[in-house]
């Protein structure tokens, strides 16, 4: 399915087919030096992941090293990277349907992927360092990415959010027995893409729940869920429009402390902030134009992703951008997301290149 807001127009040709590039991976290695570091980042510092259009992915570290699972998006598969230290260890990967978009993990052992043509979720045990689809469920659309919530009953909530359009689902698929309740189907606003989860309780958001991105619908909601919701909760539940912008928003994200909320803009050189605790929202300035995505550090000091690179930027108790630093990189960065995977205490930036042969992950000193 082609992206009717426009990521789809900048997909290049492919350099290689699944095939070939598995077969390539396995005789030069990793293939993790085979591109140069990006411009001002140091070799060392810096690990290229052999993949082609990550879309989505999630990393888990366990005793036995750090795990990316994540999407292919023109290759049909899923994969699954194991990270010791700072080089990939071993790639494992499995065919699913056309054009999956988002992955997550569930737990130690199991993770979850949306794919597109077979208005799916689904689920993968990564035993043995293998991928085994054990489990498929159904949603009655095309999804974009998938969310994963603990449920009071025990198990999981997987939420599916569209493609396109209005609608999610939410699944419930407890690991214990194995089954798949049928969804439960709610309307949102178009195109809510990307959500966050709200663990406080303020006089602006008084329960725990759901920030959510609205593409199309320019603009950042609230569901309001309770911690560990049951399938009552989940039920009841109501999307509440927080704001609405002059241009679209990809992510709302919030920060570790969850003080603030920060929101991408596709245009106007601005992005916003919430203050979670008083209600109140700022338009804080951005050094370009755009940008796609975001990964909050803590409360003053993000990454922000999109067309040509990732900006670091911190931001002054008055708002105002403090430091600025760019990492240029070709493609187009959609995800962001902070982890420890080399686990010496400080965070490494994963950056995923929806458009790319390769995506990122950059490691401490990120900040100069």
């Amino acid at each position: 399915m082609g992206d009717r807001h426009g990521v789809g127009r900048w997909r290049p040709a492919r350099l290689a087919s699944g095939v070939a590039l598995s077969m390539a991976l396995a005789a030069c290695g990793t293939g993790a030096e085979s591109q140069a570091p990006a411009s001002g980042v140091a070799a060392e510092s810096q690990l290229n992941i052999p993949s082609d259009q990550l879309w989505g992915g999630d990393v888990r570290c366990r005793a036995d090293g750090c795990w990316l699972f994540a999407v292919e998006h023109e290759a049909s598969a899923v994969v699954l990277h194991r990270i010791e230290g700072r080089s990939i260890a071993s790639t494992v990967r499995a065919p699913v349907g056309f054009h999956p978009d988002g992955a997550q993990w569930i737990d130690d052992r199991h993770a979850v992927a949306a794919v597109e043509i077979t208005h799916s979720l689904d689920i993968f045990e990564t035993a043995n360092r293998g991928l085994k689809r054990i489990a498929q469920a159904r949603v009655p659309f095309a999804p974009r990415n998938v969310a994963v919530l603990p449920a009071q009953s025990g198990g999981w909530w997987l939420l599916a959010l569209p493609y396109a359009g209005t609608q999610v689902a939410w699944v419930h698929w407890d690991p214990a027995h194995g089954a798949l309740a049928d969804p439960i189907v709610q309307t949102w606003c178009e195109d809510p893409w990307y959500v966050d989860i709200w663990r406080g309780s303020t006089a602006a958001l008084p329960q725990p729940g759901l920030l959510v991105a609205c593409y199309a619908a320019q603009a950042v909601g609230y569901v309001p869920l309770g911690a560990n919701p049951s399938r009552a909760d989940i039920e009841r539940a109501r999307w509440q429009v927080l704001r609405t912008f002059p241009y679209r928003s990809r992510q709302a994200r919030l920060t570790p402390s969850q003080r603030y909320l920060y929101v991408t803009q596709d245009l106007g050189g601005r992005v916003a902030r919430l203050d979670t605790q008083t209600g109140v929202w700022t338009d804080v300035p951005h050094p370009v134009e755009r940008v796609s995505s975001v990964a909050p550090l803590d409360d003053q000091r993000l990454a922000w992703g999109g067309y040509g690179g990732i900006h670091l930027v911190r931001y002054g108790s008055d708002g105002a951008v403090a430091a600025h630093r760019v990492i240029p990189l070709a493609g187009f960065v959609e995800f962001l997301r902070w982890y420890d995977i080399d686990r010496n205490g400080h965070a490494d930036l994963l950056a995923l290149d929806l458009s790319g042969t390769a995506s990122h992950l950059f490691f401490d000193p990120v900040w100069l």
